[in-house]
């Protein structure tokens, strides 16, 4: 009895121990994630005015975007910036330069709306006339809630307490949505990225630089997280 009484305190302390490690573990990967993210966010902000040459396999991002890409040159212009071929602003055919993003999340994307409407067939389908006893009651449930919110506003306008404004960031993750469709991106055939070198060309095209940007047809304006060149 002695004997198994021990084995099973060992067993505890073993256990205690591995919560413990994994606590730290997942503790660790957070902080990494978000000094990640931290960086990240830095070379957003510093964008706008970073005026470094953009080379193939540059790293680029889409507020839409599954995931970040890539760009890259199937032939080069015939100049090199750090051994590296560099890119212009012409650079910007899907697949071709612009890599895409695996999938979408923009309701400007076909695919996307789709999706949507897939879904709401399916919902449609399996509703019988208990939804609809269900939906009155919600109806008017959501009338109070607007009535009590209304109310509430009211009382924060009468004590001049101001309505916090959202980011950028915030307005952007409103316009997503869970629904994904293919990245298939879109950019006009006449079209180029935005604020190239104005000094600088190669074969009367102007360089493509960090601060570049391009809009997609479907809302999504991509950006040039990293310049590809060495750090």
């Amino acid at each position: 009895m002695e004997a198994t009484l021990q084995e099973l305190s060992d067993a505890q302390v073993a256990e205690t121990a591995a919560n413990e490690n994994y606590e730290a573990a997942a503790a660790g990967a957070q902080a990494a994630a978000e000094a990640v993210e931290a960086k990240k966010q830095e070379l957003r902000d510093s964008r706008v005015n970073d005026t470094a040459y953009v080379v193939h396999c540059a790293r680029i991002e889409c507020p839409f975007g599954m995931r970040e890409s890539y760009l890259a040159l199937d032939a080069t212009h015939g100049v090199l910036t750090h051994q590296i071929p560099q890119m212009t602003v012409k650079d910007m055919i899907l697949n071709t330069n612009i890599i895409n993003f695996g999938g979408c999340h923009s309701r400007e994307n076909p695919d996307v709306q789709a999706e949507i409407e897939k879904t709401n067939a399916i919902i449609e389908s399996k509703k019988d006339w208990r939804d609809d006893v269900v939906g009155y009651f919600t109806k008017k449930w959501n009338e109070r809630v607007t009535i009590i919110k209304a109310g509430i506003g009211l009382a924060k306008k009468l004590l001049g307490m101001k309505k916090k404004e959202k980011t950028e960031e915030e307005k952007l993750e409103e316009m997503s949505s869970d629904f994904v469709g293919e990245c298939k991106a879109q950019f006009p055939a006449d079209g180029e990225w935005l604020e190239g070198h104005e000094k600088v060309f190669i074969n009367g095209e102007p360089l493509l630089l960090r601060r570049c940007s391009i809009m997609c047809s479907y809302g999504g304006c991509v950006t040039i997280l990293l310049s590809g060149q060495p750090e």
